[in-house]
């Protein structure tokens, strides 16, 4: 009986034993975003009169901040409502529609997968309210900003903007024809865009209120190309906010200047943050001609040296009009420098 008993234990741990269980790995990763099943009506439809729009993914999804990704072209007066149910999202139309009118509904980074959250960043859907989609294509350039701004940084807060006429003097996300929202990318695109001329504004809304405000990077396209600049700098540093009439840092800093172009210059200081800490107006009416700066007490640190070509002689530095496409005054020379207590630096410029 005792053996019996015994076995009995014996076979039973070995029994669990056997029956430990691995988990499975499981594979690889999903990273891929949901795939569009179908678009009901078909996406790029004609004669559009339906007030609901049904897509079906390959998966279950989920919505990804559909109230800031979403917008379309020409803006609607009405945001659609975006539901999800499942495998399927619905868009309800709750605006009137313009006759004859190609419209993009963008749906970029709107919808992502339930499980992974892979997001489906590419998604537009078109249809017309007439008899044929508009397939006009607007492609185009961004350059980068000046070098006396901050360096361009692409974020999802840039905007390529088309009019149809100029803008009176403010630009507005809401009052382009179309919206193109550019995710880190230095170039645009939009395609079915009726076929005319436009005026075409680029915008970084970084308070996101969805318009320009002073300060913020703007700029203006030109042959293909977006020339991107600010109207204004940050603020000029003010002499007590330096504190050099209380410390006496014991350096000075010589800028040599010759030129053998007949231009009014325009001298500017700006520390790594690029806020302006002198400025100054050269007078080079005749060639060959020498001028010399010199700065002293600065604070220690690095800082950038311009020269700008004062264009229309006013003696200060135009920083340019967006609405009106003017440019900002032409860079001629630009380099950096480091600022030492007790030590003189000097720098010569040839222009």
């Amino acid at each position: 009986m005792f053996k019996l008993y015994l076995f009995s234990i014996v076979s039973f741990f070995f029994i669990v034993s056997c029956a430990n269980i691995i988990p499975l790995s499981g594979g690889e990763k999903d990273i891929t975003p949901p795939e569009i099943i179908y678009f009901e009506p078909k996406t790029k439809s004609c004669n559009f009169n339906q007030k609901k729009i049904t897509i079906e993914f390959d998966e279950y999804i989920v919505g990804n901040n559909i109230t800031k990704e979403f917008f379309s072209s020409p803006t609607l007066n009405n945001n659609p409502i975006i539901t999800i149910k499942g495998k399927k999202a619905y868009i309800e139309l709750n605006n009137e529609l313009k006759p004859d009118q190609t419209y993009i509904l963008n749906l970029d980074n709107c919808f992502k997968d339930l499980n992974e959250g892979n997001i489906l960043k590419s998604l537009k859907y078109v249809f017309s309210t007439g008899e044929n989609i508009d397939s006009y294509v607007l492609s185009g350039l961004i350059k980068k900003t000046p070098n006396y701004i901050e360096p361009l940084i692409f974020s999802n807060k840039m905007y390529v903007l088309i009019y149809e006429k100029k803008p009176d003097s403010i630009i507005r996300v809401h009052e382009a024809k179309y919206i193109v929202k550019l995710n880190n990318k230095n170039e645009y695109k939009i395609e079915n865009v009726a076929k005319k001329e436009y005026e075409i504004y680029f915008l970084i809304d970084e308070n996101e209120n969805l318009q320009y405000d002073l300060g913020e990077v703007v700029g203006f396209e030109r042959n293909d190309t977006i020339f991107t600049f600010k109207e204004v700098n940050k603020k000029i540093f003010k002499p007590d906010a330096l504190k050099q009439d209380s410390v006496n840092y014991k350096n000075s800093l010589n800028i040599y200047i010759n030129s053998k172009k007949e231009h009014i210059k325009i001298i500017k200081l700006y520390n790594e943050k690029y806020e302006e800490v002198q400025s100054f107006t050269i007078d080079q009416s005749v060639k060959n001609k020498n001028d010399t700066l010199i700065i002293n007490n600065l604070y220690p640190g690095k800082y950038n040296i311009f020269v700008f070509e004062d264009v229309n002689k006013n003696k200060k530095l135009d920083m340019g009009n967006f609405i009106n496409k003017i440019l900002p005054e032409k860079i001629l020379y630009q380099d950096s420098t480091e600022i030492r207590t007790n030590w003189d630096h000097r720098i010569l410029i040839n222009l």
